[in-house]
């Protein structure tokens, strides 16, 4: 330390200058080096298309097109269809984040037993989180085989290794949160389906407690349409709303069919 102090006392301000300046230099000719060589590796996976399956049963999760990064550190399914193929264990408590809230384990819909990772509430939307070897990986463009030799198998694989091996993946918006996850009645945010809202009970019930009555107004006339197949199932939505969001439905016709709901407390 002492040491330093004293060489610095005999460096002329020139000098001192003109080596912090080389420094600089030195350092901004490594960033750039380092941004050319990620942009080319970028551009070597731009055309590469995934398809991502469960591990145990090999049922579709989703293609590595609809995967987004929160942060680049959480990477989620954004895909209205994967409520269809998935299924949601609600057994342990949520746990809050910095950027979101863990709601529940995502498991795979049809071997019922193989993890594909958590719900995740990001920006009053729920969404899948991916764990990134608790999936397979299989090349659907054009390619040659022996350039998907890899060292390692799935249990070893990270997000890291994904993004510098396999696919791009882009940074999360607004239109993906609308259109891949189940939250507010926005474009495809809210699956018409109710199978996929019956297989997910637990994202339904969050969903409902936070939307303001006029989405609420909205909804009801989209299952109302479904009533005759599912007469069971509106009656089950509006029981989950709460006395003020029931008391702004008033004037729906829809609410007209049940009567007592408005007189709960």
């Amino acid at each position: 330390m002492m040491r330093c102090l004293i060489n610095l006392q005999e460096t002329s301000e020139t000098n001192l200058k003109n080596q912090i300046n080389a420094k600089r230099e030195e350092r901004r000719r490594i960033e750039e080096s380092e941004l050319k060589r990620l942009e080319v590796k970028r551009l070597r996976l731009n055309n590469r298309r995934y398809k991502l399956s469960c591990r145990s049963c090999n049922n579709l999760i989703c293609k590595s097109t609809h995967v987004r990064s929160i942060a680049n550190s959480t990477f989620v399914v954004c895909d209205p269809t994967v409520w269809k193929r998935s299924k949601i264990d609600v057994r342990e408590k949520p746990t809050k984040d910095h950027l979101f809230t863990k709601c529940a384990k995502c498991l795979c819909g049809q071997c019922g037993n193989q993890e594909w990772g958590v719900i995740v509430k990001y920006s009053n939307c729920y969404l899948p989180q991916l764990a990134a070897n608790l999936f397979s990986l299989e090349r659907e463009d054009l390619h040659d085989q022996l350039d998907e030799m890899r060292i390692g198998g799935d249990r070893g694989r990270t997000w890291q290794n994904i993004q510098s091996d396999y696919f791009n993946i882009a940074p999360i918006n607004m239109r993906n949160i609308s259109c891949g996850g189940l939250g507010g009645y926005t474009g495809l945010g809210l699956p018409l389906d109710p199978s996929i809202l019956q297989q997910n009970p637990y994202a339904l019930r969050q969903m409902i407690s936070s939307m303001p009555p006029q989405q609420i107004v909205q909804l009801l006339p989209l299952y109302g349409s479904l009533a005759n197949r599912y007469p069971e199932y509106i009656p089950i939505i509006i029981g989950m709303l709460t006395p003020d969001q029931r008391y702004a439905l008033a004037s729906s016709p829809l609410i007209g069919q049940y009567p007592s709901i408005l007189a709960r407390k």
